[in-house]
């Protein structure tokens, strides 16, 4: 994995196994990526999946020069 400013963790959660796949899926379907998720876990009645997810840091900065930010 290269080093990259934009590359931040970000997680999914879901009640059960079966729902954590199918979010699992969705994100990749929805990034048109396929993402590398770690660090399954069931906490309090949840499961837990992490994965890197890619911002356009430079896209974001030049919007909120536009809007004045």
């Amino acid at each position: 994995m290269e080093a990259s400013a934009g590359l931040i963790p970000n997680f999914i959660k879901a009640k059960s196994e079966i729902g954590l796949r199918r979010l699992m899926l969705e994100i990749n379907l929805k990034n048109q990526a396929m993402h590398k998720f770690f660090d399954i876990q069931y906490v309090n009645g949840y499961w837990y999946a992490w994965f890197y997810q890619e911002y356009n840091l430079q896209g974001e900065v030049e919007a909120k020069i536009k809007k004045g930010e």
